[in-house]
């Protein structure tokens, strides 16, 4: 009954540092994504006011989580807020997944991509905010280059 009872305890304690490990990598990965999530929220949120005055339209920020695997944002937006067609007005999509390394890949789209993937590390750096609203400003440009 010794090696019986070895056995459910080692077990046990494998499960126990398995769940523990998972739970140091939650934490690991909200400590690492939450102030760049916050950044793009934040400039999204401001972006949307912008677009609404000037006549597009977009979506709500979307979340797709999966931690402490990825964090993913994505919003669409559409040139003019009134036209509904497809051909003539067609949706883009800008989304950012975030990874537990403290890197981001942002994609525009997956059938016909505006602009080719780009990929940002150390988006817990402050100046992140600054490469967010330069990639955006080029997401913009390239709508707008298309139109």
């Amino acid at each position: 009954m010794g090696i019986l009872n070895d056995a459910i305890r080692e077990i046990a304690l494998e499960k126990q540092a398995a769940e523990e490990e998972r739970r140091q990598a939650l934490e690991d990965f909200d400590m690492i994504t939450s102030r760049a999530a916050d950044t793009v929220k934040q400039a999204v949120a401001a972006l949307r006011v912008e677009l609404q005055a000037a006549d597009w339209w977009s979506d709500e920020l979307s979340e797709d989580s999966h931690k402490p695997d990825y964090l993913r944002l994505s919003f669409r937006v559409r040139r003019h807020s009134g036209n509904r067609d497809a051909e003539s007005n067609p949706d883009y999509v800008y989304s950012i997944k975030f990874d537990a390394l403290g890197g981001a890949v942002r994609t525009t789209g997956e059938i016909d991509p505006l602009l080719e993937p780009c990929e940002f590390r150390g988006v817990a750096r402050q100046d992140f905010a600054l490469d967010l609203q330069a990639d955006i400003k080029l997401f913009l440009k390239a709508i707008l280059y298309r139109d």
